[in-house]
């Protein structure tokens, strides 16, 4: 699943977790670990979560490069679609 990535190399999937059933949600996110074991996983309440992997040994983003994701409107939409509105949130998830 990752070989085409560089080290430090991110993937997100979407994962509509409301279209199947429990084993199958088990297996997908047992796969993209296996594929990814520097995983998050995001969950909403409408049951749509994202996934995101990072390829070989995650590396520590720093506070200033979390805050400025905010400075892009699109990133900042896309953020508050999945319940991060606010930069602490994310800095309390790294």
């Amino acid at each position: 699943m990752g070989d085409r990535l560089k080290d430090g190399g991110i993937a997100t999937f979407w994962l509509p977790v409301y279209q199947l059933n429990v084993n199958e949600a088990k297996a997908v996110l047992r796969a993209f670990h296996d594929a990814f074991p520097a995983t998050i996983i995001w969950s909403s309440s409408d049951e749509e979560w994202i996934m995101m992997g990072i390829k070989g040994a995650p590396h520590k983003i720093d506070d200033e490069r979390i805050r400025k994701l905010w400075s892009f409107s699109s990133t900042r939409t896309d953020l508050a679609q999945i319940g991060i509105e606010v930069p602490e949130q994310w800095l309390h998830c790294s």
